[in-house]
């Protein structure tokens, strides 16, 4: 399973080579076969947060607190349908590069029925309203499809 995770966790930084853009997201999602489940989130932190500076005040510090707990559980979040997933707490990482600050979110956790998968991100387009759309991709031995997900469209049926 070492191999896949490291493999999906390229995913996206392979693909950072696009522009920092605001309302857009990226989610990787990884399954190894054998029920184990990896996924990689990153999005400006604009999009969660509604800045990507450092907090300026209390207030802000606890908004920050608030939407990463929220993150943290990602059930929160993410509805894998009727895969019967566990989904462990993400850790989440921030990371500031000249003014424009990113949020990386990471989740593992594993999967009964991987072929009964839906990904489903409603949550998330009704949490954070300045997201407008996820790049998707979702890779198993079996599986290498690529969506793009909004609020007019947050699910799709994975593997058919």
């Amino acid at each position: 399973m070492i191999g896949f995770i490291v493999g999906a966790a390229s995913l996206i930084a392979l693909s950072q080579g696009h522009a920092h853009v605001h309302g857009h997201a990226e989610l990787a999602l990884a399954l190894d076969g054998e029920g184990g489940l990896f996924i990689e989130f990153e999005t400006p932190m604009d999009n969660v947060y509604g800045f990507e500076r450092e907090p300026r005040n209390d207030a802000e510090r606890a908004h920050i607190a608030e939407v990463n707990s929220a993150l943290a559980a990602a059930s929160n979040w993410i509805d894998l349908g009727r895969a019967n997933c566990t989904l462990e707490t993400a850790e989440i990482e921030q990371e500031s590069d000249h003014g424009h600050g990113s949020l990386h979110i990471t989740v593992t956790g594993s999967c009964e029925r991987d072929d009964r998968m839906s990904v489903d991100l409603q949550g998330l387009f009704d949490r954070f309203a300045g997201l407008e759309e996820v790049e998707l991709v979702v890779l198993s031995p079996s599986v290498q499809q690529g969506f793009e997900l909004s609020p007019s469209r947050p699910s799709v049926r994975v593997g058919r």
